[in-house]
């Protein structure tokens, strides 16, 4: 899984999660959220990965503060 690469803290905490394909977002006993909840975790982190995962990347966000540089 490509989102992996990105977010290594995050798949190194799923190791405690109750369920082996856990996403990490909505299920029950999920150690990254947990971290999350507790700020074991940076908040921006956990959520450009919620975000990541459930396909919001689409828009660079890059592109739009050099389009607001001119």
């Amino acid at each position: 899984d490509q989102v992996s690469h990105y977010f290594p803290e995050i798949f190194a905490l799923g190791e405690g999660c109750k369920y082996h394909n856990c996403t990490h977002v909505d299920e029950p006993h999920c150690a990254v959220i947990r971290a999350y909840e507790a700020h074991d975790i940076a908040p921006s982190r956990y959520e450009n990965y919620v975000h990541m995962l459930k396909g919001d990347e689409g828009e660079d966000p890059y592109r739009h503060a050099e389009s607001n540089m001119d």
